[in-house]
């Protein structure tokens, strides 16, 4: 990661761009990251001077000079705080399970029983602690129907959750698990693609030396 004020290894706790990019501008919980910032690092055996690590636009691809790097994913401060010890095992939290999650679950299911207006006083009240606008504010529609509320609250999880290890099971859960990955596959420019056989688990190698029917029994499970 090169930050000045960050130990190296803490750089794993990155998203997407593109995910970063979907954040609001007017919600703070965007500013979260660390990007455009100097690197702690000499560029080379010559200079002390580190690189700036700049967030790109859409589409920018080539640094404006070279003393500049752009950014191929982007680093929360959630796990950034002052470290207590120098080694990888430095008791730094690690997110196990939140009231927000909790929240949101409520809206979900909320949603699936009653409908959008359910669900959206605790929508609002995970907006409303992070300083986001609320829905109903101006610039920001209320979700008209059960299937537009539940892709805002799985964009709200991702948004209140991230790097919490909440994605995967969220997108399988709502059905996108699928159609989203494939479109950031897409727009990174990897040729890889993902079926519905890869929400699931493949099934331990030993199980399936001991029972030569599970693979006929579950082909699409098996074969990824």
């Amino acid at each position: 990661m090169d930050h000045p004020e960050i130990p190296n290894r803490w750089g794993y706790y990155a998203v997407a761009l593109e995910f970063w990019r979907k954040y609001d501008d007017a919600d703070p919980r965007k500013q979260f990251f660390y990007y455009n910032y100097g690197g702690n690092a000499p560029r080379d055996g010559t200079t002390t001077n580190g690189f700036l690590y700049l967030m790109p636009d859409p589409g920018q691809s080539t640094p404006p000079n070279d003393t500049t790097k752009l950014m191929q994913n982007i680093c929360t401060q959630k796990y950034s705080y002052e470290m207590i010890e120098q080694s990888y095992l430095d008791s730094r939290t690690n997110f196990v399970f939140r009231l927000a999650d909790v929240i949101l679950m409520k809206a979900e299911a909320e949603n699936e029983l009653s409908g959008p207006a359910a669900a959206l006083p605790y929508l609002n009240q995970i907006r409303e602690r992070a300083g986001a606008p609320l829905y109903g504010d101006p610039g920001f529609p209320v979700p008209a129907s059960k299937g537009e509320m539940a892709e805002t609250i799985l964009a709200e999880r991702g948004f209140e959750l991230v790097f919490e290890y909440n994605r995967r099971a969220d997108l399988i859960r709502f059905g996108k698990y699928v159609e989203y990955t494939n479109a950031y596959l897409q727009e990174a420019g990897i040729s890889n693609t993902v079926t519905e056989g890869m929400s699931l688990f493949p099934y331990p190698l030993t199980e399936t030396y001991l029972n030569e029917e599970m693979a006929a029994a579950n082909s699409g499970r098996y074969s990824n």
